[in-house]
């Protein structure tokens, strides 16, 4: 007796459909933790970035051996800014470089454009989210010494002072402080 065997190439369409069904699956009940994560990712990052920055502001007045001022929720050239990081050579933490202002702008950054949903709490610091004194223009400002030092536009050393940052969508939040001797560390909360 010969038996023969047929050799099966390929998959039958219920196979296919059961695959396909189980790929669905797992992928809803992995998108709402994806669409967490994302939030997370926004909120850490935009954390980083200020502190990247206002470290950039620290070591640039150390560099230059002269103020580098860090000020929130500036107008500069026309649009509007979280902050921006500038060299501040009179001291003031006043941007007033003049019609060529851009050009002297070492950093700008806008929340809403480049980190969605994220902004600065204004149920915290004094209803702006900030706790670093104003300048003359009324503008939150701290600036960097020549010793990496933050100072008021009195020239007076900071004590402890927190930025909050939110996501809005979520409510968690970050906290970016800085220390009377310059340190930056970011913090949940």
């Amino acid at each position: 007796m010969n038996k023969v065997y047929a050799m099966r190439n390929g998959f039958t369409i219920i196979e296919l459909m059961l695959v396909v069904a189980i790929i669905s699956m797992g992928t809803l009940l992995m998108s709402p933790a994806i669409g967490e994560w994302l939030d997370n990712h926004r909120i850490r990052q935009a954390a980083r970035k200020m502190v990247s920055d206002l470290q950039f502001a620290k070591f640039k007045a150390i560099s230059r051996g002269k103020y580098c001022t860090v000020t929130f929720n500036i107008s500069a050239g026309g649009n509007n800014y979280s902050y921006i990081v500038f060299p501040d050579d009179d001291s003031d933490l006043e941007l007033d470089l003049g019609t060529d202002e851009e050009d002297y702008i070492y950093q700008r950054v806008k929340w809403d454009s480049e980190y969605r949903h994220i902004g600065f709490d204004t149920s915290q610091g004094g209803g702006d989210g900030i706790t670093f004194s104003n300048n003359d223009n009324g503008k939150p400002s701290v600036a960097f010494d020549a010793r990496g030092l933050p100072k008021d536009n009195s020239g007076n050393l900071l004590g402890e002072e927190i930025i909050y940052l939110i996501h809005t969508k979520t409510n968690k939040g970050r906290q970016i402080s800085i220390s009377p001797g310059g340190r930056i560390r970011i913090n949940e909360y």
